[in-house]
């Protein structure tokens, strides 16, 4: 649960979850420090090459306590101590996909893009929860607003519920 909440709660990309570290979760502040990724296997910096903070939510607070190991430095670890790999990821998110009723199969075929989704619905959920462009963008780590602005999908409800405001 904690990859999925990773990246749905606090918008990190594929490639920052496998590069997690222990020391980049900060329980006290309740903060994670996006600070890595893990391009093609080698550790570097972000996409943007900038860090950023991301404040946790409850959720996630309780999904990283309850993954907490020392196998390693990693927060995504597998029980013999290997990191985890994008397809790693990818099918744990499809598991979880699958156990709540959402397609036939968790299958590897059919998890591919599936963190990235969930990115795309953490930038969806705080714009209709009515989340400034701005705050989005940092959470999500973007440079330019207008990458923001292609995550930040609408419901047809908000977009119902905006109109109606015309009406009052």
């Amino acid at each position: 649960a904690a990859c999925l909440l990773l990246a749905v709660d606090a918008g990190m990309r594929r490639s920052e979850l496998l590069a997690l570290q222990w020391q980049y979760v900060d329980f006290e502040r309740e903060v994670v420090t996006v600070a890595l990724r893990d391009y093609r296997g080698e550790i570097g910096p972000t996409k943007g090459k900038r860090k950023r903070r991301v404040q946790m939510t409850g959720r996630l607070r309780e999904a990283l306590l309850a993954c907490q190991h020392a196998r390693g430095p990693f927060v995504l670890m597998h029980e013999d101590g290997r990191r985890f790999t994008d397809a790693a990821v990818e099918w744990r998110i499809r598991q979880i996909q699958w156990r709540a009723g959402f397609r036939s199969s968790p299958t590897l075929k059919q998890a591919h893009g599936q963190t990235h989704k969930l990115r795309h619905t953490c930038g969806s959920i705080l714009a209709m929860k009515g989340a400034p462009t701005l705050v989005i963008k940092e959470i999500l780590g973007h440079r330019d607003i207008k990458t923001t602005e292609r995550y930040m999908h609408l419901a047809p409800r908000a977009v119902a519920d905006a109109v109606k405001l015309l009406e009052e």
